[in-house]
């Protein structure tokens, strides 16, 4: 037998007796409060968002030409490091500027920069100009020493001269000077 009031609720069962206490709300009144509230509750509004991606190739920028044909290093080297016998066969034997930060003072082979390798022991003084987007380096063999006094590394330079052969990662320029 099950009796029901408002706010007790009695079950008689095989002569057990339970008596629950309810605090004052029926289960149609919960089951009311559940069905507001997941009606209340905003349902989402699907989108369609069409993403139109467009891959394209990098071109290779041509060299910049700064102040009267200065040539930027970072530049040139990029043309080498993308086909270095195009580079080679367009700047080979010409006499060109180029515009680039120091990397280091030394001497290096004569042989490096004129393939005589009549005299091994023979030095001449170099200034390495290194790129900033590729490990290539261009190796500029002065004639006069003199152009190193006020020379350190990090400096930005140009220098003068006639563009020789690439070889592996670097680029030599012989004779070459420092115009700036």
């Amino acid at each position: 037998m099950l009796a029901i009031s408002r706010n007790i609720l009695i079950l008689f069962s095989a002569g057990l007796l339970l008596l629950l206490v309810g605090c004052g709300v029926s289960t149609e009144d919960i089951e009311a409060t559940v069905q507001a509230r997941i009606a209340s509750i905003p349902t989402p509004t699907p989108q369609i968002v069409i993403l139109e991606v467009v891959v394209t190739a990098t071109p290779i920028p041509e060299p910049t030409v700064a102040q009267g044909n200065v040539y930027e290093w970072d530049d040139i080297s990029l043309e080498f490091n993308n086909n270095a016998i195009v580079a080679n066969n367009k700047y080979l034997n010409q006499t060109i500027s180029i515009r680039g930060e120091v990397d280091s003072i030394d001497y290096r082979d004569e042989w490096l920069f004129t393939d005589d390798f009549s005299n091994m022991e023979k030095e001449i003084p170099t200034v390495a100009l290194e790129a900033t987007n590729t490990y290539r380096v261009l190796k500029c063999g002065l004639e006069n020493i003199d152009e190193v006094e006020n020379l350190s590394v990090g400096d930005t330079v140009i220098v003068n001269g006639k563009i020789g052969e690439w070889i592996g990662n670097w680029l030599t320029v012989y004779p070459c000077s420092i115009v700036d």
